[in-house]
């Protein structure tokens, strides 16, 4: 050790006197332990600065080890330089082997954090992406019919049509799980991150152990809370209720079997009825009893005259559809008083909503999100 302090303090006396602490230092005892300190520190300062992604340099660890010395001269900042060129190179002091070392285990915590950047990144995507496609799915074969049970609430097809839709949506919702995950593959993005892949475990396992649509309705809720997606709101509503009376309205086009067809009708007249959310979920069975529902609410004066016809003409083919003695005729009427149906009620909406906001921009008010997990 004193040889080498010797040698420093001789190649440092030999390149013209230069006073100041680090003159000073090169005699005592701690010298080289504190180069080394700092020629190592200085090896990963820059290895940070090139983000990991340059080789070890000599010559830029010197110049970031002269970056130290602000109150140097240009001359002496290029005496230093020398001088610590030749210990770096010097097999004798170790210094460049361990300047390397940190340099490389820098270079590792860079990658190191640079994966982990990565990996969030990508996790915030596929969630995002998860989670839009989700929405999607929710919001047309679930969301409204959830709507569809409120519209029940005061009548005796109530508890039944809850109970039809916690049977379907407990079916469904698994389904709806599968296709979202599936899109994430084939987005070709590398699938669900292991957080979110517990979370939808977790919630697959509750609509299993669920045992009635209010229970099933807010484990759903407590999921997507954790997905960050807003309650259901009036707006996604309707646009999820028009895009779902469009399909039904293409299948009923397509469909030639009659009690479907009376079905389908029966769904599409009660759910454009006025003051009535979302689209009720039943099945054939009930259709008799929902249109006879709707026959009271015509009696009462609660449709218009359009639809108390519509209704009328409907029960007049009941008995039709129960002797499954529809004509072709029959057909094409169920055909287009659905379609007539929806299109008044998309007329309605579009009057409704102008109103609306006219009204909330004299009043100052905004539109609260409703949370579409609460059913009566």
């Amino acid at each position: 050790m004193n040889c080498i302090k010797a040698e420093v303090k001789a190649k440092w006396d030999q390149q013209d006197d230069v006073c100041g602490s680090y003159g000073a230092c090169l005699v005592e005892e701690n010298f080289l332990r504190d180069l080394r300190l700092k020629l190592s520190d200085d090896a990963r300062s820059t290895a940070r600065a090139g983000n990991g992604n340059h080789a070890y340099d000599r010559q830029t660890v010197v110049g970031k080890f002269g970056e130290r010395n602000t109150d140097y001269s240009d001359k002496d900042k290029q005496k230093l330089a020398r001088i610590i060129s030749e210990l770096l190179v010097d097999p004798t002091t170790g210094l460049e082997g361990e300047a390397k070392d940190a340099f490389a285990r820098e270079v590792a915590v860079l990658s190191a954090e640079k994966q982990q950047q990565l990996a969030e990144s990508e996790a915030e995507l596929l969630q995002t992406q998860f989670t839009k496609s989700w929405s999607s799915r929710v919001d047309k074969e679930v969301r409204v019919y959830i709507e569809g049970v409120k519209s029940l609430s005061k009548s005796p097809l109530h508890d039944d049509c809850k109970a039809l839709l916690f049977e379907h949506l407990s079916t469904l919702i698994p389904k709806l799980l599968k296709a979202t995950k599936n899109d994430l593959h084939k987005d070709r993005l590398s699938g669900v991150p292991s957080d979110l892949g517990e979370r939808i475990e977790a919630f697959e396992k509750q609509v299993k152990s669920a045992t009635s649509l209010d229970s099933l309705l807010a484990h759903m809720r407590s999921f997507e809370r954790s997905l960050k997606i807003p309650a259901y709101s009036t707006s996604t509503s309707d646009e999820s209720k028009r895009r779902r009376f469009h399909e039904l309205c293409e299948t009923v086009e397509k469909d030639e079997n009659g009690p479907r067809l009376f079905l389908y009708l029966v769904v599409i007249l009660w759910s454009t009825s006025p003051e009535t959310q979302g689209i009720v979920y039943i099945t054939g069975k009930f259709s008799p009893r929902l249109l006879r529902l709707l026959a009271e609410r015509a009696d009462r004066g609660e449709l218009s005259e359009d639809e108390t016809k519509r209704v009328q003409m409907a029960m007049l083919l009941k008995d039709k559809v129960k002797k499954e003695t529809l004509e072709d005729s029959d057909v094409r009427w169920i055909r287009q008083a659905g379609k007539e149906a929806v299109e008044n009620w998309e007329q309605r909406q579009s009057s409704t909503h102008g109103i609306q906001i006219q009204e909330e921009l004299d009043n100052g008010e905004t539109e609260q999100p409703a949370d579409s997990s609460d059913v009566a």
